[in-house]
């Protein structure tokens, strides 16, 4: 897992390129703070943030391991249920905080679950644009 996290996290491209860990600022009172974790578009990267997204896929990986583990780590049938919602909707949150880092990246890629709000409603008779 330290072999993922440091080649998927960009550690070649952040020592070829010298590239600071965030963007630093300083406030009206000349105190540093970290103005920026994520640099906007897609050709260039912090150092940090091929981190936190590295930490994040393997993070969501090893919930999706305990998962698949459940029964052989908890013996009551409640803990197993409990364990089972709690691992899932820690992946879910996970798996959405990539996509979140994915689309500060990438501001073109915004998928949802429903349909756009462009699309025609009604009864399945009238055109809806996907009939042939």
């Amino acid at each position: 897992m330290a072999t993922f996290c440091i080649c998927t996290g960009g550690v070649v491209y952040s020592v070829l390129h010298n590239v600071p860990w965030f963007k630093y600022d300083r406030d009206e009172f000349g105190k540093i703070y970290i103005a920026e974790y994520f640099m906007g578009g897609q050709r260039g990267q912090w150092a940090g943030e091929g981190y936190i997204v590295s930490i994040l896929v393997c993070l969501t990986g090893f919930t999706f391991i305990f998962i698949s583990r459940v029964n052989k780590i908890f013996q009551s049938d409640f803990n197993k249920r409990i364990a089972i919602v709690a691992g899932l909707l820690i992946a879910w949150l996970l798996s959405h905080l990539i996509l979140k880092c994915y689309q500060y990246k990438s501001p073109w890629y915004g998928p949802g679950f429903l349909p756009p709000a462009h699309y025609q409603k009604g009864p399945y008779m009238a055109d809806q644009g996907n009939n042939i």
